[in-house]
């Protein structure tokens, strides 16, 4: 039998997670860790692709790239923040600078090069939490 917190856990996999970073090489290896732990994976080659994704079905999360040549990181997460049904999905910062200061507000950021077990441990607690207050706002409209 499954628990609650399983249940959740599970559902916050089903919407595929959004990676958006111009370098190839990095956007495949961030999705063969991610779908090895279970997560489904889409992504987009930089900030112009990410944001036309942006405009259909919602990510579970997204794992953004704030430097990328044209359509930034930044750019993405501005056209997130204005769009109610965007602001509430869970955005993973990833950036090259070391400094903190770089870091969008209330927005998780891993540093680059990316440790697996990082990546992961921040992508499952934004999903969980994510699905949490989906879950609650479910069921304070029952």
């Amino acid at each position: 039998m499954m628990t609650e917190s399983e249940a959740v856990r599970g559902a916050s996999r089903v919407a595929p997670l959004l990676i958006v970073d111009d370098d190839e090489s990095m956007r495949m290896l961030l999705a063969k860790i991610l779908e090895r732990e279970g997560w489904h994976v889409a992504c987009a080659a930089g900030g112009a692709e990410a944001i036309d994704v942006l405009r259909g079905p919602l990510p579970g999360l997204v794992v953004l790239d704030l430097l990328m040549p044209g359509t930034t990181g930044w750019d993405v997460l501005e056209f997130m923040e204005g769009r109610p049904r965007l602001s509430a999905v869970p955005v993973v910062v990833l950036t090259a600078f070391g400094e903190e200061a770089t870091a969008p507000r209330h927005r998780p950021v891993i540093h680059k090069p990316v440790e697996a077990d990082l990546l992961v441990r921040v992508v499952r607690e934004l999903s969980d939490e994510a699905c949490a207050q989906a879950h609650a706002r479910a069921s304070a409209r029952a």
